[in-house]
């Protein structure tokens, strides 16, 4: 531990609190700023895009399955990790108690794996259903949906058990600079060879299968799609249900850009904190200097990983039609209208109705913009709308 205060000034009195208390500190402060900002955007991202999705149901059903599955992985990331990960940041010691030191990390690494495993099976299959069509009409049914969602949390509950199992309250006793009992919550395996072969497997089931997986079929899958001489041998209204070919080659191209999104930015987000927790397993235990420096990048490249339940909503919301549509109709309706104000000149609250326009949107039933609209309205003598 003398490690951690190598250059403290001769005659500077630490206390408890000095240590304990830590969100004074400028890593401290720059990690408080992201995790509110995370959860901030990842909550009320993921309840839009849920909203965008109950709008659709009608629509690309197996898509927007496996869409909301990734919404609720993020959703829980954001309402369970990120305000314990932000609690310490403030408070170093761990006070949450032992069921939440089992239970949490253990949610946030079936989450993640839950996310991965969802987004390797889109992969598989929109490659079926675009190279092979009629096959895929067969097996993407909605029972079918239904067990894959819920084998990807099946799956992701089993091999991460041993995390609640070995995750365990540990006091450590610091004399230096100042005697603290300082409670932490870690994994307590009983062996470091164990340990070493469980995070190996799964940075290979996690991101190098996953992730190959997903090159070698979205690979296939642009040939398919961004090649010219593609033509699509599907009956109009069968397996997408639009009115022309080219309606049909755009919603394949923008429901496989959305998916192609989501797995790169997870790989951005994930793979660099996997990588150092692989090389806090593997590097010598002599070299203090970079281990200390590993330490200090450790947290951020953990809030970049919890980033991605934040990422993933913007993406989404970004490529969507009914979002980008009624953001434009509602920049052309403002461009249209005035600030409303008073007899003196002074603004009032601002308002979508202006003078003698109104700025009007409404919504079908799959969730789509129908009308976005700026219409005159006739304004009554002496009135202020």
């Amino acid at each position: 531990m003398n490690g951690s205060w190598p250059d403290l000034p001769a005659g500077l009195q630490l206390t408890a609190a000095d240590i304990l208390f830590t969100y004074t500190r400028p890593t401290s402060i720059a990690l408080i700023v992201l995790y509110s900002a995370i959860f901030l955007v990842g909550f009320t991202g993921n309840l839009v895009v849920l909203a965008l999705l109950q709008k659709k149901r009608r629509m690309d059903k197996v898509a927007n399955a496996f869409m909301l599955n990734l919404a609720v992985c993020d959703l829980l990331v954001i309402c369970l990790c990120v305000p314990i990960n932000l609690g310490m940041e403030v408070y170093r010691s761990y006070v949450y108690g032992q069921v939440l030191c089992k239970t949490l990390p253990y949610v946030q690494a079936v989450v993640v794996s839950t996310s991965v495993l969802t987004l390797t099976v889109v992969s598989l299959d929109r490659y079926m259903a675009i190279c092979y069509p009629l096959r895929a009409k067969v097996l993407s049914t909605k029972s079918r949906v239904k067990r894959c969602v819920l084998a990807t949390w099946a799956v992701s509950a089993s091999i991460m058990l041993p995390i609640a199992i070995f995750s365990e309250i540990e006091v450590k006793h610091l004399v230096y600079p100042v005697q603290l009992d300082l409670v932490l919550c870690t994994e307590k395996w009983p062996s470091t060879a164990l340990k070493k072969g469980y995070d190996l497997a799964l940075f290979a089931v996690l991101l190098v299968l996953p992730l190959g997986t997903m090159c070698v079929t979205y690979r296939e899958i642009a040939l398919k799609l961004w090649r010219r001489d593609t033509v699509f041998q599907a009956k109009r209204g069968a397996h997408c249900r639009m009115n022309s070919k080219n309606d049909v080659m755009h919603g394949r191209r923008r429901v496989v850009t959305v998916f192609m999104a989501l797995t790169a930015f997870f790989a951005l987000s994930w793979v660099p904190y996997f990588c150092l927790v692989l090389w806090f397993d593997f590097h010598d235990p002599s070299d203090l200097l970079s281990a200390q420096d590993a330490a200090g990048v450790f947290p951020f490249l953990l809030c970049l990983g919890i980033a991605n339940s934040a990422i993933d909503p913007i993406c989404y919301c970004i490529s969507d039609r009914t979002v980008r549509k009624f953001l434009r109709g509602f920049r052309e309706c403002a461009q249209e209208t005035d600030p409303d104000r008073d007899g003196g000149g002074n603004k009032l609250r601002p308002s979508y109705r202006s003078g003698q326009k109104s700025c009007r949107a409404s919504l079908d039933g799959n969730g789509r913009v129908v009308t976005m609209s700026v219409s005159k309205s006739p304004k009554k003598e002496g009135q202020v709308v």
